[in-house]
């Protein structure tokens, strides 16, 4: 990955985002909970102005757990939804980290997770960098920064992934009943984020086998949790008919893809 030390984008946080952030951390029951639910309503603002005014997507704040007055009293959660593409989170960090920490309830159900990094007045963050959810798995529950990569390449990953969706909906619909089912056990954003990653970091020789394991459920998922193999009990036809399609059918996929993504890798 990129280093990130000196890439990184300044968010101005508008009185908005104040005014959310002292609203939610007035409802929880410590000081020490209310600064976090402070600090982390501020980061999923931050990233919202991001997204929206910067990246151009639309968001849905109120979709977000982080807007959930139930759920911010019992979990550490900073997401913001951009509907029909996934779950961003958006982990605040102090001046002086250089780690991100994940706790367990933001370890799955994510596309991306965003670094956002407060100046010491708190008017004021640094979006650090980010990381695809779906290379969690080779992390601890803490990311370095230097880990992360350059928050200008966002907006490209997630057009990336929101062009993958669009292509693979269509597609799925039309395999056989028995692959679909298999194909069915993940959402199309996590298969989306699985293919990019084969994209990204395979040769195109090797497409047809880790493009297979992704569509068979036997490779790490978005969000870093491993799904049980797709292809085992519940099929009439013989498992090695099956896989050969999963394959054949990813190898289709990631060359459709390569076409609007860019050359193949």
């Amino acid at each position: 990955m990129n280093s990130t030390m000196n890439h990184y984008f300044t968010i101005h946080l508008a009185q908005k985002a104040f005014e959310y952030a002292h609203k939610f951390a007035a409802q929880q029951a410590s000081a020490e909970k209310a600064r976090q639910v402070y600090l982390n309503t501020l980061a999923v603002s931050a990233v919202n102005e991001f997204v929206q005014e910067e990246l151009g997507f639309s968001t849905d704040l109120q979709a977000g757990d982080s807007w959930n007055p139930v759920v911010r009293l019992v979990h550490d959660v900073a997401d913001l939804v951009i509907p029909d593409l996934g779950i961003l989170e958006c982990r605040p960090m102090q001046p002086e980290d250089r780690i991100i920490s994940l706790p367990p309830e933001v370890r799955e159900n994510r596309i991306v997770y965003v670094a956002v990094q407060f100046y010491e007045q708190l008017n004021k963050v640094k979006l650090r960098g980010f990381l695809p959810a779906v290379e969690l798995g080779k992390y601890p529950e803490e990311i370095e920064i230097s880990q992360l990569q350059p928050i200008e390449e966002l907006i490209d990953y997630l057009y990336r992934l929101e062009t993958a969706i669009s292509i693979l909906l269509p597609e799925i619909e039309e395999v056989e009943e028995n692959v679909r089912k298999i194909l069915q056990r993940k959402s199309i954003a996590e298969i989306a984020a699985q293919l990019e990653l084969v994209y990204r970091t395979y040769d195109q020789s090797d497409w047809w086998n880790e493009g297979g394991k992704v569509l068979a459920g036997s490779s790490s998922g978005a969000g870093g949790s491993t799904r049980e193999s797709g292809l085992k009990g519940g099929f009439t036809r013989d498992v090695s008919d099956v896989e050969v399609e999963l394959r054949d059918l990813a190898e289709e996929l990631l060359e459709k893809l390569a076409e609007f993504w860019g050359d193949a890798a």
